[in-house]
Formats: structure tokens, sequence, C-alpha cells
């Protein structure tokens, strides 16, 4: 066939079920919020959306951008903000028909009022208006709810393989070039689901995923069209929620079966030994202590704004005040009344001021402190995998030994720009705190002497309370120590597209 349109948009948010932090359109217009066609000839396109217009120009195929919204993980929003944004995206298709392929970046884990699983709702109604015929996919964030409705919709979905995320370009490349060998017809997708019946952390940089995720690179071949880890997202309360292998062949749903169950088995066998070891807060205070050399970066990972919590928990950072350890570089704090403060007495100015404990009970209790204003900086913005992360006015606090950098719009710490940006240098830091729980490693490996993962009370515990959950589907490892006890395994085998008919059956199989 002669060049084709394909239209690409972005509806992107994470929900957390505990956050106490809310989220409403203010979010996505805080966050990134392009209006249709507004990319136009900027030389980069945000990630995932730069991935598909390579994808489609190699291919000669032309791009109708539709809206690009995506927002900081936080809590449900409310059934008429999210129908809101949907309907503009989905207004925005209508109007860019007839095109012969649509290539959406959705997240996989977004919740709102009434509607649990709203890739799925996005996904069904964006195959309503194009109808059986033409390619529908997306590319989506692995902490993801994969769902029935997301797979029967969709030809394909492309998640990426990595975390932290270093592959978000390449894999919407990915996807484009299959949507374009569907309109084609020269691959006719079937989608194979393991239930791994789990949740856990996968951290990919290190053993044993890096070799797991390796191995699903391999795999990638001949009949073999894609394969996915769902990871999951532990602080979404709804029955989906676990880790899923999702393998696309090409009309073999035998073939896809063996690999999807192959590759979940062998994950489970992973289960427990994929999380980096955990320091408790005192434990973590002692070594800052007594560290010597290269910087030490201690992740606050349970307060990581990048998986809903609020930003401003004080449990680590109070350690380290309380200590009075010396050459120390923290943040991103979110506080909105401290930076408003710190800015009207600009740099030089000092004060009693309380930080962070506002958001909620897991986020300690404040910290009143006498600071120095070492710098204030405007509508700051954050650089990191393609995107810019808005961080609205930021400051930088001297409290004793330690250094804090403050901002009023929430954001984890990925990259160590951002301290260079108010005047630190990270590298000539003794210790480094970042409120992330894996972004920050890409950008602050090369500086670091360690890296060591810190267990604080916050929003995002990362041991599990099965008491939290209301609607999650049981059995499920740790909650279940033998899940699998029944001897099923669990695929889900959706027709190719070129079945219209049985679209939206599956066949359940017990292995």
């Amino acid at each position: 066939m002669s060049a084709g349109k394909i239209f690409v948009g972005a509806l992107s948010a994470e929900t957390n079920m505990f956050s106490p932090v809310p989220t409403d359109i203010g979010s996505f217009r805080d966050h990134l919020w392009v209006e249709a066609g507004a990319l136009g000839d900027a030389a980069i396109w945000p990630a995932p959306l730069e991935g598909f217009r390579l994808a489609a120009q190699a291919h000669g195929w032309h791009v109708a951008q539709g809206l690009c919204v995506a927002a900081e993980p936080a809590a449900p929003m409310s059934a008429a903000d999210y129908a809101e944004v949907r309907d503009r995206l989905l207004d925005d298709l209508r109007a860019a028909l007839p095109v012969d392929a649509v290539a959406l970046s959705l997240h996989g884990g977004m919740i709102a009022a009434g509607v649990p699983d709203c890739e799925g709702d996005i996904l069904q109604r964006v195959r309503a208006i194009v109808g059986p015929d033409v390619p529908v996919g997306a590319v989506l964030d692995p902490h993801a709810h994969l769902t029935d409705a997301m797979v029967k919709s969709a030809d394909l979905l492309i998640f990426f393989r990595e975390y932290p995320h270093t592959d978000i370009e390449d894999r919407a490349q990915r996807l484009v070039e299959r949507l374009i060998e569907c309109r084609v017809g020269a691959i006719r997708p079937v989608a194979s689901v393991f239930d791994c019946r789990m949740i856990d952390f996968y951290f990919t940089d290190r053993e044993p995923m890096r070799a797991f995720v390796d191995d699903m690179s391999a795999a990638e071949e001949g009949l073999i069209l894609s394969v996915s880890l769902v990871h999951g997202f532990p602080w979404g309360d709804v029955p989906e929620m676990g880790t899923k292998m999702l393998v696309y062949t090409d009309g073999n749903a035998p073939l896809g079966q063996e690999v999807a169950e192959r590759f979940g088995h062998r994950l489970f066998a992973l289960r427990g030994t994929t999380l980096p070891p955990l320091l408790s807060v005192p434990e973590a205070a002692a070594l800052a202590e007594g560290w010597q050399g290269a910087p030490l970066v201690l992740a606050d990972a349970a307060d990581n704004p990048g998986g809903g919590a609020p930003g401003d928990a004080t449990w680590l950072i109070g350690a380290v005040i309380d200590a009075g350890i010396e050459g120390v570089l923290a943040g991103l704090v979110w506080d909105p009344m401290l930076v408003r403060q710190a800015a009207a007495l600009g740099p030089g100015g000092e004060a009693r001021f309380r930080i962070g404990g506002k958001a909620s009970p897991w986020s300690g209790p404040p910290l009143d402190v006498d600071a120095r204003v070492l710098s204030v900086v405007r509508d700051a913005v954050q650089h990191a995998d393609g995107w810019d992360w808005p961080m609205g006015d930021a400051v930088l606090l001297e409290i004793g030994g330690v250094r804090l950098a403050v901002c009023d719009r929430r954001v984890q710490c990925v990259d160590p720009a951002v301290f260079r940006m108010l005047g630190a240098m990270p590298e000539a830091a003794r210790v480094i705190v970042v409120k992330s729980a894996q972004h920050f490693v890409a950008g602050f490996e090369s500086i670091a002497g360690r890296i060591a993962y810190v267990e604080s009370p916050g929003v995002l515990s990362l041991t599990g309370d099965a008491a939290r959950y209301r609607h999650l589907s049981r059995p499920k490892w740790p909650f279940d120590p033998d899940p699998f006890a029944d001897g099923a395994g669990v695929i889900t085998t959706s027709p190719g597209r070129d079945d219209h008919q049985q679209r939206g059956k599956v066949d359940v199989q017990q292995g």
C-alpha cells in the first residue's frame, strides 16, 4: 500500500490508591499538556512520541498528533475529569480520520472513580471509532494492570522493558513498526498472557533481572513478535493487579502460550530475589555518618513522587539532619509553602522554617529548623528521558551540613543536573538523598560510590501488606505462599486481528 497516516496521542497517569495527593486536570497541565498538532516540527518530541514519529518517518508515513498529556502519579481522578481528558483525545482521533493505524502512549495503571481500567476503556472506545480493520496499539509502562479489555481491544501492547525506563523511545518505535506490518498484512498478531500470580519489584539494571530481560529480547525472533513483562503496580488496588507475561506471535497461539508460560514460571522462581537489599532509616543514617569517597546515594524509595507518594516525608532527611551529618545534598522535597517563604527572603535570607510533614500521616513529623536560603530558581525544569519535568519554583536551603532542594511542584529527583541548576555540585557531596525509587539510577550511577535503597514508613512501603487491599484477586504471592498450589497456570489467548468475528473472545487454558 502507499504511505499511510498514523494517529498518535498520549494519556498517561499512574494511580496510587493509597496516595493522599489528588489527580485532576491541573495535574496534567502542571506536568505535560500538548494540544493536537502543537508539536509540529519541533526538533525533539517528548518520549515516547518521538519514537512514534521516527518510526513513521522511516516508513514514509504521515503522523497526525492528537492530545498528549501526562500527570505525576497520585490518587484516582474524578469521573468527570477523566472523561474530559479522554474525550478530548478521542475527539482528536475523530478529527484525524481516516487513519491507517493508531499508536497511543498510555500508562497501564490509570484509575478513575468508577473506571478501574482506564486504558481498557480508552482502547475500547478507540476500537469503536476506527473499526476492526485499523491496527490499534499502545506502548505502556510495565507498572501496569494488564486486563482482558486492553488485550481484546488492541492489536499490540508493547511495554517498556527496562526499569529504570531507558528504552522508551526504542519500544515506541517497535510498536509503530509492528502496526505498519499489521496494516500491510505482513503479520497477524495473537496475544498470550500468563498470570504469574505474584507481585514483586523487578530492577532490570542488576541480576537476576538483567539476564531475564536479555533473554526476553533474544526470544523475539521468527514468529515471536514481542515479549513483555508487565510488572504490575503494587499500590493499585484493582482485581487485575499483579505480574504477567505478555507474548505476541504471528498467528501461532500454541507457541505464544509456551513462551509466556516458560518465562512466567521462571520469573516466579525468582520471587523475593529481584529487589535490592533495603536499609532501615537508622541503618542508612549510620552508613551516611561514616561514609568516605565518592558520593553515597540513598534512595528514599517509600516517598517517591514517581509512585504517587507526596514527596514531603521527613523520616530519612530528618534522621540525617538530627545526626549532624556533614556534606549532604538532598531533594526533591515538595513543600509549596516553604518555597514561597524562602523565595520571598531570597538568597542569603535566614529564618526558622517548617519543612515537610504536611500531606499525610505517612509524611512524618514536620522539621522545624534554622536554615539559610542559598538559591532560588523560578519555573525550574528537570530534563530526563526525553521529557521536561516542570518543578515550579525551587529553592536550595542550607541546614547545618545538609543542603536541601525544595520545589513547589511534586516531582521525583531523577538527574544530578537538578542540583547543579540550584548551584550545588553533586559530585562534591559526601552523601546524596534522592526521593526516587529507581529512575534516578541512570543519572546518578556515574558519580556514585554506592547506591543504597532505604525503607521508611512512607506511602510506598516496599514490604507489602495484604490488609491494605479491598479488591485484589487471590491467591497471589507474597500474600499467599503457594499461589500455584492447585497445579494450574493461567494462559489467555486472544484472536488475531483478521479474526474479526471472534474479537473479544478468549480461551482460558489450565497449564
